[in-house]
């Protein structure tokens, strides 16, 4: 098991400081699942999330990158749901295992966007393992 500092502060001047942690409860195991990298990419009509890796080069190259990893959406969730209970003067615990859609990691995609890609055979393939967790404590 292990935790790593991440961020100290309050919100709005309101709540009591909260400190935030990136943690690992599992013994062996890393501290986040290895699509936590993933980048959200538009190539040829389809949204995929993919590590920036030789492998993908040609879809990157090709496609436009939206500059969101799996991580960045994830935290942004997790900072959300760390303030909302900051301001009940609460810790909260925020876990993402495996993803399976885009809302799995905070992403949202409109409704006409979503039935425009897959009316046109496209996919929308925003999948893989992340496997983190953070956890927010009132000091």
């Amino acid at each position: 098991p292990c935790e790593f500092f991440a961020w100290e502060g309050s919100f709005f001047g309101e709540t009591k400081p909260v400190r935030v942690f990136v943690v690992e409860p599992e013994e062996n195991t890393r501290l986040c699942g290895p699509a936590y990298l993933n980048e959200i990419v538009v190539h040829k009509g389809n949204i995929l999330g993919i590590p920036r890796t030789d492998r993908w080069r040609k879809v990157f190259d090709e496609g436009v990158s939206t500059g969101i990893r799996f991580i960045d959406a994830f935290a942004a969730a997790a900072a959300a749901r760390i303030e909302r209970a900051a301001m009940r003067g609460e810790g909260c615990e925020v876990r993402i295992r495996i993803v399976k859609t885009h809302g799995d990691i905070n992403i949202e995609i409109d409704p006409v966007a979503m039935n425009y890609i897959t009316g046109k055979k496209n996919k929308i393939d925003l999948r893989g393992p992340v496997f983190t967790t953070v956890v927010s404590r009132v000091v």
